[in-house]
């Protein structure tokens, strides 16, 4: 009766191993993302977000909170933060192994331009 019961648990153990594997196989294993966190400038909601050059969505709370979250991929990437006049800076994060968050605070400085002209533009911290 002892073995019996044994042989149940390793058995029990064995395929709770398995479905683990297998369900991280196809879920595409761990995933990375960046968040942006824009809660001091909340006039900013839709500004569009560029990761990579491409535009992958704009600015949209999740429930009360003045964040969004974007998917990348492991690796390096360039991000920044568009609105009206006002252009964004570039900043560039890694994406560690293993899956991870990289979280970033928006935020608007003044800058002087190449023409000695003072303006305004979007920058992530």
């Amino acid at each position: 009766m002892a073995q019996r019961a044994l042989n149940w648990r390793i058995a029990s153990i064995v395929t709770g191993i398995i479905l683990v594997f297998l369900l991280s196989r196809a879920l595409g294993g761990p995933e990375h993302t960046v968040t942006v966190d824009w809660a001091m400038w909340p006039e900013l909601e839709g500004a569009v977000v560029e990761i990579d050059g491409d535009s992958v969505g704009t600015l949209a709370p999740y429930g009360q909170r003045k964040v969004t979250g974007f998917a990348v991929d492991e690796g390096e990437h360039s991000i920044r933060v568009r609105s009206g006049d006002l252009d964004g800076l570039e900043r560039t994060f890694t994406a560690g192994f293993g899956g991870g968050h990289v979280r970033m605070m928006l935020d608007v400085e003044s800058v002087v331009d190449e023409a000695g002209r003072v303006r305004d533009v979007l920058v992530l911290h």
